[in-house]
């Protein structure tokens, strides 16, 4: 890398040593870097066919997540209308169970 004094091949003030970076006389430095080094660093761009194949692969995973969640919505809403059978049942169970004790309470007395 050239630091901010550069060694132009010719002395514009005619004093040997460095002299301040001038553009339009680049310094030895600059002369052996190749061009690629002195442009801004940017990423390769990736191309659009990979691009699209991870997309691709992206929704079919996406795709098999919703089937999943679906599956498993299913699944939860089968138990939840199972349970509430159930505790309906125990519910006109134990209903059932005190009007028969209330009616053995009442044949006792």
């Amino acid at each position: 890398m050239c630091m901010q004094y550069g060694f132009p091949q010719s002395s514009m003030s005619g004093m040997p040593g460095p002299q301040p970076f001038n553009p339009i006389m680049p310094c030895c430095c600059t002369q052996m870097q190749p061009m690629a080094m002195t442009g801004p660093s940017m990423p390769l761009p990736i191309p659009n066919e990979i691009q699209l194949q991870q997309l691709h692969f992206q929704l079919q995973q996406l795709k098999f997540m919703k089937q999943n969640l679906e599956q498993s919505l299913e699944f939860v809403n089968k138990s939840t209308s199972e349970t509430e059978k159930i505790i309906k049942k125990l519910e006109s169970t134990k209903s059932n169970k005190a009007n028969e004790s209330q009616a053995d309470f009442l044949r006792k007395s």
